[in-house]
């Protein structure tokens, strides 16, 4: 045998071997990080800052490292440089970090809420999802409402809604001292209101000529002459509230209730909570109610008040000069048939509709 042939052939077989492995790297790539020449280390490139997903381009999710990654299913799918892990394409030796959905709620769909794990969940689901961020009730989930930037559960037997303005309640609702109230317990004139009362933004409450003995237990007599409900514990959802009071309505822990028997003297059940009652009080059911007994001009019953209808100013005059301008066919007084205000929307900041003058 001829050892130098042996010798050349031997050397060249070790050579088509090795160029095969490495051809073999280079075709096969280095499971998404090679550079297409063999398992040489290629820089990743850097990801777009974010503290959300919705922060970062489609197909990829925010981490807990703070930067935008892609998504993949395999290294395959994956920029070069990078690999898959965790379902995420990142540097062969890198941490995949979590991944953040959301920074803050209003990262979340409306009925979301951003919790500890930077994950959306329902408002409410579990002990660390908390309150739904909000500017406006169409942001909150069904059954809630707006409240000072949260979304909270009121309504039904939880309490009436809180609210800043009647845009935050519920259709048929008007905000009545930052609680939503049924328009059929609002008064828009002090005629509908009882005898020494006054229609004080929404509210009946006794007038008290800057007396505070005038008021009734629960109530101070303000700088209006008015006798206002007492401001609130502050509290800003049922959970703030404990004990004998555990509902919370317009910033104050209330009893609860059923029935307004249940409730202390004065107070009425609104929607599960044992409030002071400031509705106005009708009158009358039928025409039947509203008969004259000294023989005077005959009153009807319209929407729960006797009132004296009319066809001119002259006819009202005659009744009573306190009610002497016709409007819409019943007598008003001046400050009714032409309000200044109905409720504290009408009137500059800093002042309430009192018998429909901003004062």
């Amino acid at each position: 045998m001829n050892l130098a042939w042996f010798s050349a052939t031997s050397r060249w077989a070790a050579i088509a071997l090795t160029s095969t492995a490495i051809g073999g790297l280079a075709w096969g790539g280095c499971g998404g990080g090679g550079d297409g020449y063999g398992c040489t280390s290629v820089p990743a490139e850097a990801g777009i800052a974010c503290t959300s997903s919705n922060e970062c381009p489609p197909g990829d999710i925010c981490t807990t490292n703070g930067s935008c990654v892609p998504k993949c299913t395999s290294s395959a799918s994956c920029p070069k440089g990078t690999i898959c892990k965790s379902d995420q394409c990142i540097a062969p030796m890198g941490d995949a970090g979590k991944p953040v959905e959301c920074s803050t709620s209003a990262d979340c769909k409306i009925g979301q809420t951003c919790n500890k794990e930077h994950n959306c969940v329902a408002c409410g689901a579990g002990d660390d999802a908390g309150l739904c961020a909000c500017t406006t009730k169409s942001e909150c989930a069904k059954g809630q409402e707006c409240y000072k930037g949260d979304c909270v559960t009121c309504g039904g037997t939880s309490g009436p809604c809180p609210c800043a303005a009647s845009s935050d309640c519920s259709t048929g609702d008007v905000c009545v001292s930052g609680s939503c109230e049924p328009s059929t317990t609002v008064c828009k004139f002090s005629s509908q209101c009882a005898a020494n009362e006054v229609c004080d933004d929404g509210k009946c409450v006794p007038s008290c000529g800057g007396t505070s003995g005038a008021c009734a237990t629960g109530f101070t007599c303000s700088s209006k002459n008015v006798c206002e409900p007492n401001p609130g514990t502050g509290c800003k959802t049922s959970a703030d509230c404990k004990g004998s009071d555990p509902v919370c309505v317009a910033g104050t822990c209330a009893p609860a209730c059923t029935t307004d028997s249940q409730c202390p003297t004065g107070d009425y059940c609104d929607q599960g909570a044992c409030v002071v009652d400031t509705r106005p009080k009708p009158n009358c059911m039928t025409n039947k109610d509203c008969l004259s007994t000294d023989g005077g001009p005959a009153q009807q019953c319209i929407a729960g008040y006797c009132e004296y209808t009319c066809k001119t100013d002259n006819d009202c005059e005659l009744i009573d000069a306190r009610i002497g301008t016709c409007s819409g066919g019943i007598c008003k007084s001046s400050t009714e048939a032409m309000p200044m205000c109905t409720s504290q929307a009408d009137c500059p900041t800093g002042k309430d509709c009192i018998s429909n003058t901003c004062q």
